[in-house]
């Protein structure tokens, strides 16, 4: 073992020892050569050290002619599809706000976002004629049910929150949301909204009069006009009037940048216009004509909450208004239960027009067995009163 030992070190050594040589080698060939051995490199290398440096020419700046399109993604994630001038569109390139011309930035990003919110949503294309082009859903809920939950917050929702539980908790604003349609306010923005979070949601349903009824019929509603099985999320209320531009009256956004996940908006005007007070309003961007709420109480639109959209300054003399924004989302669970029971329903009767003529019936089935669950759920997390 130590001759090997011995032996490997010695060809250790006299690796290292070639190696040494060879480097020396080099050096002494490229001593030769800098001092004139080679025939007329030496005078070479001084014609191009006297030579005058040569101008590097500078990159042709890319100047931006359009953004084509936005990504659709919230907040800082958005990116835009800038096609570069005397370039093309082949070579269109994505984009940060960043990288736009300040000048020309307002623009640029409203046309991004038109675009993207036309693609998504093909009523945007219709005519302007027509009230759907808009890219709102007209809805109209029970308006009963409008009544009575504008009734109790009207009575119960003071200094910017909502007793639950008899006093033992509360629902409060936010006050931190700054695309708002003028200067932010902070303190006016926590009076003027509620927010209704998830962890929230079985205390409202059944403390709020009138709220689960307009879940209800919501997630009916959307399961037969777009198909999908779908369950609340979260919810704000808003107060908006001529005196809340700077707190409840939204600059352009979406309705993902929390959560992305979410697939649907449904604003639900609680309160009735007054008579002769111009209709509530808001837009899409991109939108060929303005979504107008209509005058009843329940009154309501629907749209994909990931589109660009922003409210509408009311009009002079238009009157305060409370509404709830729903949020809903996809439900996976709620759409392998959906389809079974169809299924089952069919295999039962035979009779393949059962599977329309029951769409309705399994949303609200579904929806009320997880209203149950969740208020089951909460009576027993939640300790009795007193």
């Amino acid at each position: 073992r130590e001759a090997r030992t011995a032996q490997r070190a010695q060809i250790r050594a006299a690796r290292l020892a070639a190696r040494r040589e060879a480097r020396r080698r080099r050096e002494r060939e490229a001593r030769k050569r800098g001092s004139g051995g080679g025939g007329g490199g030496g005078a070479a290398k001084q014609r191009a050290a006297d030579a005058p440096p040569r101008k590097r020419e500078p990159p042709t700046p890319r100047v931006v002619e359009a953004v084509l399109e936005s990504n659709g993604q919230p907040g800082y994630l958005e990116r835009f599809l800038v096609k570069w001038a005397k370039r093309p569109k082949s070579e269109a390139t994505w984009e940060p706000l960043r990288k736009l011309p300040a000048e020309q930035r307002a623009a640029l990003v409203t046309a991004g976002r038109e675009a993207f919110n036309r693609r998504v949503e093909p009523l945007l294309s219709g005519s302007p004629a027509e009230p759907s082009s808009s890219g709102v859903v007209a809805v109209q809920v029970p308006e009963h049910a409008a009544a009575r939950c504008a009734a109790h917050l009207h009575t119960r929702w003071r200094d910017g929150r909502l007793l639950l539980r008899q006093g033992a908790t509360s629902c409060l604003g936010y006050s931190t949301y700054g695309k708002t349609l003028s200067a932010h306010d902070a303190q006016q923005q926590a009076t003027h909204t509620l927010l209704m979070t998830n962890t929230l949601l079985p205390l409202i349903r059944d403390e709020l009069p009138g709220f689960g009824e307009m879940e209800q019929f919501l997630v009916a509603w959307l399961h037969e006009t777009y198909g999908v099985v779908v369950e609340l999320y979260f919810a704000h209320a808003l107060r908006q009037s001529t005196l809340t531009v700077r707190s409840t009256g939204f600059d352009v956004h979406q309705d993902t940048e929390d959560f992305p996940f979410i697939e649907f908006t449904v604003v639900v005007k609680l309160t009735p216009d007054a008579p002769g007070s111009p209709h509530s309003r808001m837009r899409l961007v991109g939108a060929p004509r303005v979504f107008e709420y209509g005058a009843p109480a329940g009154s309501a639109g629907a749209f994909l909450a990931r589109a660009f959209h922003a409210s509408i300054e009311p009009d002079a003399g238009t009157s305060e208004h409370l509404k709830i924004a729903f949020f809903f989302r996809a439900s996976t669970k709620g759409e392998r239960r959906a389809k079974r029971g169809l299924s089952a329903a069919v295999l039962a009767s035979g009779v393949e027009d059962e599977l329309a003529r029951r769409r309705r019936h399994v949303a609200l089935e579904l929806s009320n067995s997880n209203l149950e669950a969740q208020a089951l759920a909460a009576e027993k997390k939640l300790a009795p009163w007193g």
